[in-house]
């Protein structure tokens, strides 16, 4: 998994997990991440939570999640190196 950010070299950074990837068919993991997608991502309120795990849940034998078990993390931000234009 590779996250970047930055238009010149100087501004360059970003992150990189090396790993394995699982799959995950519990039906029980899978409500729980979608409900915590809308709980983040949607502002899905307290009180509905467990209607919606419960809606996911139904859903989840149709579904397989992707879990990334991380076994080397390396990391980069080219605003720290000397000269980088910072003030």
């Amino acid at each position: 998994c590779l996250v970047e950010d930055g238009a010149r070299y100087a501004e360059l950074r970003g992150a990189q997990l090396t790993g394995r990837v699982e799959l995950v068919d519990d039906p029980d993991w899978i409500a729980d991440v979608w409900t915590g997608l809308m709980v983040k991502y949607e502002d899905l309120p307290e009180a509905d939570v467990p209607a919606a795990r419960a809606a996911f849940r139904a859903r989840a034998g149709k579904q397989v999640g992707l879990r990334l078990v991380t076994e080397r993390v390396a990391s980069w931000d080219h605003r720290k190196l000397e000269g980088a234009g910072r003030p």
